[in-house]
């Protein structure tokens, strides 16, 4: 069996429950099978927050990225640190690199906090606008 990246929307008073309602969703939309390619397939999640203004879509490509390279090494013995070079001010290498671990088939995947006008954006196309709650962006590897 294999694995296909995902990624999901929720909506919650916190990311446990905005979490439980991606699963929830999931299970729905493409039943109960354990292979079903969607965040249901994993079992926890774990939280970051980013600085204000940061992109969330801009951190998750460059989570991907240090994901999908063989070298063991980075980010700190990179002869380029290009990759690292553009992280918004507060974000640490070390965070980054504990959103890489976090991404694990079956196991967990990442949560990112958004907020600011991304927020407000997913807020009215999801229709949760007025609700009470933060939105959170959910990726990782899903068993397919």
């Amino acid at each position: 069996m294999g694995a296909v990246e995902f990624e999901q929307y929720g909506f919650g008073k916190d990311s446990d429950a905005a979490f439980d309602s991606c699963v929830r969703q999931a299970h729905y939309e493409h039943g109960h099978d354990s292979y079903n390619g969607t965040i249901s397939t994993v079992s926890s999640h774990r939280t970051f927050s980013l600085p204000a203004r940061a992109n969330h879509l801009h951190i998750a490509d460059l989570v991907w990225k240090l994901y999908d390279t063989d070298d063991e090494t980075y980010p700190f013995e990179w002869a380029d640190p290009s990759p690292l070079g553009w992280l918004p001010k507060g974000l640490e290498a070390s965070q980054v690199l504990e959103m890489v671990a976090s991404i694990e088939k079956w196991e967990s995947c990442c949560g990112i906090l958004v907020t600011g006008t991304a927020a407000q954006k997913k807020r009215e196309q999801r229709g949760w606008k007025g609700l009470h709650g933060d939105v959170y962006y959910f990726f990782g590897l899903a068993a397919c």
